[in-house]
């Protein structure tokens, strides 16, 4: 990639960090508001090149609410030890909670990309040849033979 693709990523990057940063006051946001923020920006980054970046766990930092929810995230550290520190010395500790997650990051902006669900990933052309084995199942002798299929 040339000088001017640095550029764009780097542009990029200090955009996302201006979303983020922009984000860090605003209301509680419930969880599907959340992850529907987290979706947008990583679909942001899809077709980029993510030199750099890296996948590692990291302990976030956030204040609860009354209900003991999630209200307002404070940050992500890298060292658990220091995360709990941090929510220990808060003027109101007794309302900041830390959970580990898996984060991916270039060292200056991050996205959540794990809340501890794994995921089941289908090879698409095998599901592929079984639902249309399904479809053709469902076909009357005539209707294949109308189509082609014996």
């Amino acid at each position: 990639m040339g000088n001017g693709g640095s550029v764009l990523f780097g542009r990029a990057r200090l955009i996302l960090i201006s979303r983020v940063i922009s984000n860090l006051g605003s209301k509680p946001q419930t969880k599907e508001v959340e992850m529907e923020t987290v979706v947008k920006n990583i679909k942001e980054l899809v077709g980029t090149d993510l030199k750099g970046f890296s996948i590692v766990e990291m302990t976030e930092v956030y204040r609860v609410n009354d209900d003991g929810r999630k209200s307002v995230s404070l940050g992500f550290f890298q060292n658990s030890d220091i995360a709990a520190a941090f929510a220990g010395v808060q003027s109101d500790a007794n309302w900041h909670k830390t959970w580990t997650a898996m984060v991916l990051t270039d060292g200056t902006v991050g996205y959540v990309i794990s809340d501890g669900v794994s995921v089941k990933l289908f090879d698409d052309k095998t599901e592929a040849v079984e639902i249309k084995k399904k479809a053709l199942a469902k076909l009357s002798p005539a209707e294949r033979a109308l189509f082609g299929f014996k």
